[in-house]
């Protein structure tokens, strides 16, 4: 646990209580969800600068709401599945693996044309291309053969094969 002189340096005092916090937010009347109006990070999550630090804004009102050790193994959890809201009561506590368990339950992780890589063209291969190399594999053709074929490393292939990439396919 922390001390209470902790969570006085962690947190400047604008973001002290968990009222300051959600002060900086707009109901969503739809969801009940609290929409941050500050910042975000790249994956669109609420977050603000402290100390020359970036925190998330959920984080930070988990921090207050069960005293929890600011630097602990933990993640704050949205039961609402949108990364601006700041409702407290959409929020709780989790580990890594939980909170990759609930997206992956929720179908809600970026794969295929949803995955930001493929989107920005970092990719070389479809969904369509991944079926055709399935096949390929299972009618026996060799992996350096298929690599050659969709110009990947033989790597790619035997990645899609082992179903460490492309699992959803």
């Amino acid at each position: 646990m922390r001390s209470e002189k902790a969570s006085h340096l962690y947190l400047p005092a604008k973001y002290a209580t968990i009222e300051n916090i959600v002060s900086y937010s707009v109901p969503e009347p739809n969801t009940g969800c609290y929409l941050w109006l500050r910042g975000a990070n790249g994956d669109g999550y609420s977050c603000f600068t402290a100390f020359y630090r970036t925190i998330r804004a959920a984080r930070a009102i988990c921090i207050l709401q069960y005293n929890l050790d600011p630097e602990g193994d933990w993640v704050a959890m949205h039961t609402c599945d949108t990364p601006l809201c700041v409702n407290p009561q959409h929020l709780r506590v989790g580990t890594v693996d939980e909170n990759n368990a609930d997206r992956d339950r929720k179908n809600r992780n970026a794969k295929g044309m949803r995955n930001g890589v493929h989107t920005q063209h970092n990719t070389k291969l479809t969904v369509n291309d991944v079926h055709e190399i399935r096949k390929l594999l299972a009618a026996g053709v060799y992996q350096a053969d298929i690599a050659r074929k969709f110009n990947v490393n033989q790597t790619t292939i035997s990645e899609i094969h082992r179903k460490k990439t492309w699992a959803h396919v």
